[in-house]
């Protein structure tokens, strides 16, 4: 039923950008993050815009385990310091490729109001692909932004195949729009 609700809602909602997983260790060039200077552009871009419209930003931050190059309190875990929240943005820790499993990130968004939700970030097959299908599942509008959103390549297809099969598979549960297309309205 709250489903239900959240969609009939959905003309009368906020937008927020979710930005998943942008942090050091994601654009460490070693690792050869696919188009990462384009991907920044695109994430410079969408949070002018949004803050300029006064729509809400959330970060959503992976917290890896021991040893992994984003665990809690390392270099790596920290945002990537091109695109720091601002005060205002809501930054959201998560252990789960999904962003919404055991976190604050539905109550937070509830909060603000929002029904929308205009998604980019790392990594394409995991935490994009689970996030916009979590959002889906709880009843929120998703918007991909088609060309804002990446990964590494993998060992049996590129970062560019993958990223083109997740925009595929997402089809019909999110919009898909370019970062060109991107509008927020001032709220």
């Amino acid at each position: 039923m709250e489903h239900l609700k959240r969609t009939e809602a959905t003309s009368r909602g906020r937008t927020a950008l979710l930005i998943i997983d942008a942090q050091v260790n994601m654009f460490d060039e070693k690792l050869g993050l696919y188009r990462s200077q384009e991907i920044l552009k695109i994430i410079l871009e969408l949070l002018s815009k949004a803050r300029a419209a006064g729509t809400p930003v959330f970060y959503l931050q992976n917290e890896g385990g021991p040893g992994d190059p984003d665990r809690r309190g390392t270099e790596g875990w920290k945002i990537y310091p091109p695109i720091l929240p601002q005060e205002g943005d809501v930054v959201i820790t998560k252990s789960s490729p999904n962003g919404f499993t055991a976190t604050a990130l539905e109550n937070e968004l509830d909060r603000l109001g929002v029904k929308r939700l205009v998604v980019v970030g790392m990594q394409s097959e995991f935490c994009v692909d689970a996030t916009c299908r979590g959002a889906h599942e709880r009843g929120f509008e998703v918007t991909l932004v088609e060309d804002g959103h990446t990964t590494f390549d993998g060992k049996s297809k590129t970062a560019s195949e993958i990223v083109e099969s997740i925009n595929g598979g997402l089809r019909g549960i999110a919009n898909l729009t370019s970062a060109a297309d991107i509008e927020f309205t001032a709220t």
